[in-house]
């Protein structure tokens, strides 16, 4: 339902699912990103239309290199320009993109990859320039009985509430799919198609709303402006701007304006909610909840720590893609998108492995390694192996930077998990 939102309309969105079809054990905030990540690329390579096919049927696999069993076969086909043979190759590779800079970072397929692998499933490709692509998904069919409880559907105490939202998209198939999510995890939602719609419904009673999500491009007035203009009205009630055009973002502009967060499209429930979460805080209720969560989990097997990765990158659509990729990989990312904002990072948590880009906004990253490498030991704790990261295609003296290991983009998943498992 939230993918069929999201098709232009101009492209025909046609669904076959069996219904004697398996079950997966996934999260389905998983499933929605592996399906959207794929349909959007699916979209994109049909500007004029087309067809965009999904099925998903069950099949038993046998020497292959999966394990022998039943698995869901979930397939994405377009038909759309397709993707030439040279390029078919290097698909999965972290920053490979074959569109024009600043449209993309090459992250989306890999981070489809990393999912789909992380639940033991495996992703193939076939594709004819000018006849369309086919994206080919086998997970592993469980016996265990679906759930449908509240973490199940994403709706955990880091994502979900009862707060009033005033969303704003002049896009109908967005808007419509952004709201649902949003019902999905308990808010009470007011959805408007344009700017001066919202302002005019936020002007009439300013009090009956937690918080504004906006898209950032909209005629006539920007989400910017709208944000600005409702600050105006109530200083102190949180905005969120969405948009799928990270490149054009300037954190500190944002901030300027008073915007308290950003998230960059298509939009995960799971990545909307503890955005939203992070705007409001926890409610009371949410506070009760997690205490008796607490408690349970003390009489329960104690979580697995993940290692911690932190990325530092002041692209934000680059520094949040990374994220989703480390997250599908099994790490637990942080992020900072300035060196002062890693010191902060380095200072409040225990890091196993630090990404560095070359070439940050005025400042070296690789020469500030030393550095960093010190204040992470200060506590005593044992120091983050620290890898770069360079798009410039070869690395000068790269024993003089003090780094660990460094990746050449586009790198592949496979690269990454070596470094950072070596």
């Amino acid at each position: 339902q939230l993918l069929r939102a999201s098709v232009p309309k101009q492209i025909d969105f046609q669904v076959s699912v069996d219904t004697e079809c398996g079950t997966v054990e996934a999260d389905p905030s998983e499933l929605y990103q592996i399906l959207s990540n794929l349909c959007t690329n699916a979209c994109q390579a049909m500007p004029a239309g087309g067809t965009l096919t999904i099925s998903a049927s069950e099949i038993m696999l046998e020497h292959t290199d999966l394990p022998a069993g039943l698995y869901v076969q979930l397939i994405v086909q377009d038909t759309g320009s397709g993707i030439s043979p040279e390029n078919l190759e290097r698909i999965f590779d972290p920053f490979f993109s074959t569109k024009p800079p600043g449209e993309g970072t090459g992250l989306g397929l890999s981070v489809v990859h990393g999912a789909v692998t992380g639940l033991g499933g495996r992703i193939d490709v076939q594709s004819q320039t000018g006849k369309g692509t086919t994206f080919v998904v086998y997970l592993p069919c469980t016996d265990k009985k679906p759930v449908l409880t509240g973490k199940s559907l994403g709706l955990t105490h880091a994502t979900s509430g009862t707060e009033r939202i005033l969303v704003v998209d002049d896009e109908q198939a967005v808007l419509e799919s952004t709201q649902f999510m949003l019902q999905q995890l308990g808010y009470q939602v007011t959805a408007c198609t344009s700017a001066n719609e919202a302002l005019t419904c936020f002007s009439r009673m300013p009090t009956n709303f937690d918080l504004v999500l906006s898209d950032m491009t909209m005629p006539r007035t920007s989400g910017v402006e709208l944000l600005r203009r409702i600050r105006e009205l109530r200083s102190e009630i949180p905005v969120v701007l969405m948009t799928g055009f990270a490149g054009l973002l300037n954190e500190k502009e944002l901030k300027r304006y008073g915007i308290n967060e950003f998230i960059i499209k298509p939009l995960t429930a799971h990545e909307l909610g503890a955005t939203i979460r992070r705007c409001l805080g926890e409610s009371s209720d949410e506070r009760g909840a997690e205490s008796v969560e607490q408690n349970e989990t003390v009489q329960s097997t104690p979580p697995v720590t993940r290692t911690a990765i932190l990325v530092i990158d002041d692209d934000a659509m680059v520094r949040n893609a990374m994220v989703q990729l480390l997250s599908s990989l099994g790490y637990r990312p942080l992020a900072a998108a300035s060196l002062d904002e890693a010191r902060e990072q380095l200072a409040n948590h225990v890091v196993n492995a630090v990404l560095v880009d070359h070439h940050l906004k005025h400042e070296d990253g690789f020469a500030a390694v030393p550095k960093l490498r010190v204040q992470a030991a200060a506590g005593g704790t044992k120091p983050p192996k620290f890898i770069g990261m360079t798009g410039s295609g070869a690395l000068e003296e790269s024993a003089s930077h003090k780094l660990d290991g460094y990746l050449i983009k586009p790198f592949s998943a496979d690269q990454l998990r070596e470094l950072l498992e070596r």
